[in-house]
Order: structure tokens, then sequence, then C-alpha cells
């Protein structure tokens, strides 16, 4: 009897409620984990850069910092001779010891210029200050450094043009002159993944950990995101209009060469007028190398060029034209600063990663 009873009962199934209760179920757990790969993939990617990052800039720094020693190739006769061709001085005088300092300064931030390269410019256009007498010609020639001749053979024809593409030339530039100077150890340092030729143009890019170019800046004056330079003007007195050459900047910027000056200027030859103006900007405080990602949102948000930058003075004497250029400063993208992302070795945190 229990028997047949059992067999003649309905078996009860799920509900329709049930079904819906355990599908939604599902797909909160399926979105959960969902999310949680997206967030664990995007923290993989900041900390692949984040280390990419941290070895460029060790050697980067140390290459960088090798110039305070470096040894000007100037002799006391170029001294003499580039003095009298033009800072008016009187050749054969003895030469002022300040005014010595000043052009020995300038062409040592020549020769960075043209080691550390940050735009192809720095390749195409040869030595500013970095001379030397030729007896034999009666004047004065340039003197480039030998690893400036290697840039030039590899990346300008035969009939003067530029060989590789515009575009990603901060990133390009970082590659060559690490890899050049660096030789097979500074290559050896870095994955496959790490590097690569986004715009097949033939000159390679360390990649970040989105497979975009990381960009080099030699000087980035205007950059306000550092733990290791003086941010001279905020975000708010951009989003107010200031502007990198208004005078409450100048006299900011005067403050910064006074108080945290260029270690590679021990003598303070170059600063400006006090109170400075637009003619005669202040300069000369402490710059380190910026080398930076687009970060998760893939936008750089970085002036490096004067099209680009509606921060920038462009007429501007050569001799500082580093500082008188706003490069580094924040831009808007579609009327956002998109920068606050960005991974760079100015934060302290990443350098010690």
């Amino acid at each position: 009897m229990n028997t047949l009873a059992s067999l003649s009962a309905p078996r009860r199934g799920f509900t329709l409620v049930e079904l819906l209760v355990t599908i939604t179920i599902l797909g909160i757990l399926a979105g959960m984990v969902s999310g949680a790969v997206v967030v664990a993939r995007q923290s993989a990617r900041i900390a692949a850069t984040k280390a990419t990052i941290a070895k460029l800039d060790k050697i980067v720094m140390a290459k960088y910092e090798a110039y305070r020693t470096r040894r000007v190739p100037l002799s006391e006769e170029d001294l003499q001779r580039i003095a009298a061709a033009g800072y008016g001085h009187t050749y054969g005088n003895p030469l002022p010891s300040r005014l010595a300092a000043l052009i020995r300064l300038r062409a040592l931030r020549d020769m960075m210029r043209m080691e550390m390269p940050e735009r192809w410019s720095d390749i195409t256009n040869g030595p500013l200050y970095l001379l030397r007498w030729d007896a034999t010609q009666n004047q004065l020639v340039v003197n480039p450094p030998s690893v400036y001749l290697a840039y030039r053979a590899r990346c300008v024809a035969g009939n003067g043009s530029l060989v590789p593409s515009p575009e990603n030339a901060p990133a390009e530039c970082l590659y060559l002159f690490v890899t050049t100077s660096g030789g097979e150890d500074a290559r050896r340092q870095f994955r496959g993944s790490e590097v690569g030729d986004t715009d097949g143009d033939g000159f390679p890019e360390f990649l970040d950990g989105w497979g975009r170019p990381i960009y080099f800046l030699r000087w980035a004056p205007g950059f306000n995101d550092s733990d290791l330079q003086l941010n001279l003007i905020t975000i708010d007195q951009l989003e107010a209009g200031l502007q990198w050459t208004d005078q409450p900047i100048l006299d900011q910027r005067q403050i910064g060469s006074q108080e945290d000056h260029d270690p590679f200027d021990p003598r303070k030859v170059d600063m400006a007028a006090t109170p400075p103006s637009i003619n005669d900007p202040s300069r000369g405080w402490r710059l380190y190398p910026l080398i930076y990602s687009a970060g998760p949102d893939g936008e750089y948000g970085i002036s490096i060029d004067d099209t680009a930058a509606p921060y920038v003075w462009t007429d501007v004497p050569l001799s500082n034209g580093h500082y008188a250029r706003g490069w580094g400063l924040p831009l808007k993208v579609n009327g956002a600063w998109v920068h606050f992302d960005n991974i760079h070795n100015h934060r302290l945190e990443t350098e010690a990663e």
C-alpha cells in the first residue's frame, strides 16, 4: 500500500519563481567573479607598468646624475673664443669665472639634450653651445658627442630626412638612448611584453601594461604632480586661467630657483632678474626626467610640444628654453583633466617598488 502510494504521488519540481531566483543568484555570482577578474587584470597591468617604469627610472637617473661630474669638453681656448663670439668678451683678457661657468653650464645642457633626446629635433638639430675652436679653419665649429652621431646615423637618412615617424617620438627617443647607452645589459632587463613598435616605423618603444608606449620628458618644469621637483603651478590656478608666463607664476618660479636651485648649476649663474618678467623669466630650479604611462584611461594629458600646449611661451632664448617652455603642464581632453591616473616616476611609491 505504501509502495503504491509513493509511486502514484506526483514528483515535485522547481517552480518558475525558484528557477528565476536561482538564475538571478548565478548571474550575480558570475558578475562578481567577472568584476573581480577585471579588477585583478587592471591591478596586474598597473603593477607591471610600475615595475617597468621603476627599471627605466633606475637606468635614466643613473645617466642623468652622472652629468654632475661629467667633464664638458671645453678648453681654455674654446672658452675664450666662445666668450668673445657671443658674450661681448675681449679675447685675451682674463675670463670672468661666472662667465666661464655659464658657458660650461649651457654646453652641459646642450650635451644632455643631445645624449638624452626627448624629441626628434634633439637629434636633427646639432650642437648649439657645445663648440670648439678649430685653428685650421680659424673659427668655432660644432663638437657633437659621439653617441649623438650614432643617433643621427640611425635616425637621419642620407638626404637629411627623418627616418622614424613623428608619432610616439618621446617613447622612441627613450628606447633609443636607454638601449644605446646601456647596451645589451639594459636590453636584457626588459621582457618581450615590455617592448614593441606600436606605429610600425622600425623604432621600438617601451610599453606599459596596456601595450601603450611609455613617454619621456628630459625636463618637465610645468609638471605639477611630482614628489621630486617643485610643483609651481596648480590645477586651481590653471582652472582660473593663469598661464605659465603670468606674473604670479613667474614669481613662484623665482622662489623655486632660489630655494631649490638646479644642482648642475652650483654657481647659480642661470638666474633671472628680480622681479622676473616675461622677457627674463626665472629658471634654474631642480628638474627630474619624467617617465610616464597614460594609465588606465589611455590619455597622457601632458604637454610635450608647443602646438599641443596652450600654456607655453614659444618665443624663448635657447639658453633657458627648457624652463621657459611649460612642457609637462597638464592638458585638458574633452574639457577634463586626464593626467591624474598616469603612472610615472615622480611618485616616491613608484620609485620604491
